[in-house]
Formats: C-alpha cells, structure tokens, sequence
C-alpha cells in the first residue's frame, strides 16, 4: 500500500509538474480541437500554393516554416509548446485514410 501510494504520487508529480501536463492538454486542445483555430486559417492561406502541388514536389521544411509562421502571427503565439507543433506528408490522402479507419474496424 505505502509503495503504490508513493508510485502514485511520484507519477502524478512528474506528469503534473515535471511534464506540465495540464499545459500540454490545453496546447491539444487547441491545435486538435481547434480552440483557437486562427492559425489553421493563417497556414491554409501561406500554404495553399504548396499544398495544390504533388506530394513529391513540396518541401517538408517549407512547410513547417509556414506552419511556423502561422502559429506565430496567430493567438496561439502564446502557447508555452507551440514549437513542438510539426507537420509531415502522408502516402495517402485524406479519404483514404478514413476509409482505411473504416474497414478495419469492420
């Protein structure tokens, strides 16, 4: 009991202190659920060009230098793990994948 008690503790500590997770929920939150989602708009507008190319011909870099920019020029410049936020391409598109999500669940 006194073990499971100081583990308990010991990982709510590193979660809620060391990690900031509380924080690092809000930062979700935000980016995934679009709490504030101005810098998707910002990212659709700078990237737009890019994005209309073939998957081979875009830069990741470019595109995570816009994203970058994005967030920055946005309300979610004061999000304490913005920097953490990245984006990459896919072998699939959208539709695929949720078609994808779809038949293995079935």
């Amino acid at each position: 009991e006194t073990a499971y008690k100081f583990a308990t503790k010991a990982l709510l500590d590193l979660l809620l202190e060391e990690e900031d997770l509380i924080r690092r929920l809000q930062s979700l939150k935000r980016y995934f659920l679009l709490d504030q989602g101005d810098f998707l708009v910002h990212f659709m507008d700078l990237a737009s060009h890019m994005l209309n190319l073939p998957a081979e011909r875009i830069q990741v870099a470019q595109l995570e230098h816009v994203l970058q920019l994005s967030v920055r020029i946005s309300a979610a410049v004061d999000d304490p793990y913005n920097d953490d936020l990245t984006c990459g391409l896919t072998e699939r598109g959208f539709f695929e994948k949720i078609d994808a999500l779809h038949t293995t669940r079935h």
